[in-house]
């Protein structure tokens, strides 16, 4: 979500049919990254002209890896005066996300979630607490990829079973100290591993969530401001 706002959603632009990639012969028809630089800017432009802030965001999306562009649109909170996101803040960063053109990874390089997944794996591997909560790494939208991000996954962090809400809306004893614990162990092992970690800007909270979700990201040293 863009700072500040107190909406944000995700559009999805599709190019028109004369400039789509052919799946068959994986050609990529003549003007078509023209078409698509010009159409999303066009989009970007008529929805900041009825209020809203607009940005693409995240490493490049183009023709030849992705069937779609995404763009980050949300609306500043009032009072909220905030210039974002920073010039150039993914540049330099290759397209190695996941195409949205069928599975597989665009570079040989493995998912971000896999690297993350990796972090986690090895510090439960030492935990005296092990089975005390399940922790899952998920691919992240390039869309909500950080600024200076160079790679990004997310992190769903869910509690034990005998901690977890019951049916007629309750806490168990110790919900809450568990959640505390448990989300700050894994922040604290991903940290450990190089990572930058942001939690969503509402507190998660058990008597509200069945979960908590964490962004996780790795910064490009030379660009970090």
């Amino acid at each position: 979500m863009a700072p500040g706002a107190d909406l944000c959603v995700i559009v999805r632009w599709h190019p028109d049919a004369a400039f789509r990639r052919d799946s068959r012969t994986r050609r990529i028809p003549p003007g078509a990254q023209e078409h698509w630089a010009d159409r999303v800017e066009a989009v970007v432009t008529a929805l900041e002209s009825i209020g809203y802030r607009a940005a693409v965001t995240g490493p490049a999306r183009a023709p030849h890896l992705h069937t779609a562009e995404e763009i980050l649109v949300w609306r500043l909170a009032q009072g909220e005066d905030r210039t974002w996101p920073p010039a150039g803040a993914w540049d330099g960063v290759e397209a190695t996300c996941r195409a949205n053109l069928g599975r597989g990874y665009a570079s040989l390089e493995p998912d971000p979630y896999e690297l993350v997944d990796a972090v986690l794996t090895t510090a439960r591997r030492g935990d005296s607490g092990q089975g005390m909560w399940t922790v899952v790494a998920l691919d992240a939208d390039p869309v909500i990829w950080p600024p200076f991000a160079e790679t990004c996954a997310r992190v769903l962090w869910q509690p034990d079973p005998p901690f977890r809400r019951l049916p007629d809306g309750t806490l168990p004893a110790g919900a809450e100290d568990h959640w505390r614990t448990g989300i700050a162990r894994v922040r604290q092992d991903l940290e450990a591993g190089g990572y930058c970690v942001r939690e969503a800007e509402r507190t998660h909270s058990p008597d509200l969530d069945d979960d908590a979700g964490l962004l996780v990201w790795r910064t490009r040293a030379v660009d970090a401001p």
